[in-house]
């Protein structure tokens, strides 16, 4: 395969990463500043170019310089001692809030909501933390109920 080939490929795997990226952005509002900055900056009929440019300089950069930057720091999930953080797949998109969701599994696990520590909700997920001798419960029993017309679905958070 000749370099071009190869370089077209990556294009394409970057472009459908860039497409799935900005369909699940967790700050629409700097993406939608980030956009006018584009708008202000680039004519219109140059900025199909500009996306490509800025694809071919992101496949054509050495691997090293790929894999430092963009990187966050990774933070320790705090977790309170006797508690188990457990993810679900439905967050402020779904019009979810916290103490729907601690009432929801609350109601499912018919438990007091002080077995519930904290909930944490982002646009398309929320983690919330359970005592750890309800966690399993919660995973099997939960998962598969509906909240606000979504069937969500929990599982144990994974630290990444």
């Amino acid at each position: 395969m000749d370099e071009k080939t190869r370089l077209l490929e990556e294009i394409t795997k970057r472009a459908a990463a860039v497409a799935e990226s900005i369909r699940n952005c967790n700050d629409p509002d700097f993406l939608v500043k980030a956009a006018k900055l584009v708008r202000k900056q680039i004519p219109y009929r140059y900025r199909r170019y500009a996306a490509a440019w800025f694809l071919i300089t992101e496949c054509t950069r050495p691997s090293s310089a790929k894999k430092t930057e963009n990187k966050p720091a990774k933070k320790p999930v705090r977790v309170t001692d006797g508690f188990v953080n457990l993810f679900v797949n439905a967050g402020k998109r779904n019009k979810v809030n916290a103490a729907e969701l601690s009432r929801h599994f609350g109601k499912i696990l018919d438990i007091p909501l002080t077995k519930i520590a904290t909930v944490k909700i982002f646009p398309a997920y929320s983690f919330i933390e359970i005592e750890t001798d309800e966690a399993d419960r919660a995973v099997k029993e939960v998962s598969g109920t509906s909240l606000n017309g979504k069937k969500i679905t929990v599982s144990y958070s994974i630290k990444k």
